[in-house]
């Protein structure tokens, strides 16, 4: 919702209470942080700001079509290029940030992978490379979030052998925690939302079929106090000849014919 345009579901009342908090000094300060975040250029100046063509759905979302689609979980990789590339061509990253990270990652699996095969001569069987963990080193773990993949990082941050090998199985269950937490509650607000418009579409239709009902009236009460205004300026040939009323039943007035 933007502040200089109404969408049509919301009504007056509810849209003047939303424009009384917009301006508030808190929200205003709270726009401006947000603006700027936005604006931000962490891979350094003239790079733009931080995009993703993820849209409205949680990347825990994308995550398990992807699974759907590929018949196994998506890795690090793999999500973070689909949360990244234009819609116009699915080659091209949305920005510089996002494009940086996938070349590093490539480089350092690479790496890896050449490492691993002039290794293979030895007696003791190399470990396969764990692309994710691989993925979540590249950059630093900050609130159980990862640059990239949104919603989705506390699920591979859980499943991450880095961790596991650290023994902190409660870091582990915290994330699986945070995952079902966070979640349940984009369920919620999502039901909420749901719920919101349809009492907004039940009330809006409500108004609509009792402003109907008042034109209407009204409508029907101008007819009839024009008809009867043109009666009086009729010429008395063209008014309209009633019969006359029926005798009074006090009237014993005897015929005289």
């Amino acid at each position: 919702m933007k502040p200089d345009k109404k969408e049509g579901s919301v009504s007056a009342d509810t849209w003047a209470s939303w424009k009384r908090d917009w301006d508030t000094a808190e929200a205003k300060k709270k726009s401006e942080v947000a603006r700027a975040n936005r604006l931000s250029e962490p891979s350094g100046a003239g790079t733009g700001p931080v995009r993703h063509t993820a849209g409205s759905r949680l990347a825990t979302r994308h995550k398990t079509v992807m699974t759907e689609e590929l018949g196994r979980e998506p890795t690090l990789a793999e999500l973070h290029v689909r949360l990244h590339l234009t819609k116009a061509d699915r080659t091209v990253f949305v920005d510089k940030r996002s494009k940086d990270k996938n070349d590093r990652f490539q480089a350092e699996l690479a790496a890896a992978t050449q490492s691993q095969a002039a290794g293979e001569g030895s007696s003791s069987t190399p470990e396969p490379i764990d692309e994710n963990e691989l993925f979540l080193s590249l950059e630093a773990i900050k609130k159980q979030r990862v640059y990239g993949i949104g919603s989705a990082s506390a699920s591979y941050i859980g499943q991450s052998s880095r961790l596991r090998r650290g023994g902190s199985s409660q870091s582990q269950q915290q994330a699986v925690v945070s995952e079902e937490i966070e979640q349940r509650i984009a369920r919620e607000v999502e039901e909420r939302l749901k719920q919101r418009m349809r009492t907004v579409e039940a009330g809006f239709e409500e108004r609509v079929e009792q402003r109907i009902r008042t034109m209407e009236a009204g409508f029907d009460e101008r007819i009839r106090t024009e008809l009867a205004r043109l009666m009086t300026i009729l010429p008395p040939e063209l008014r309209p000849q009633f019969p006359p009323p029926p005798p009074s039943p006090a009237d014993d007035t005897t015929s005289l014919g």
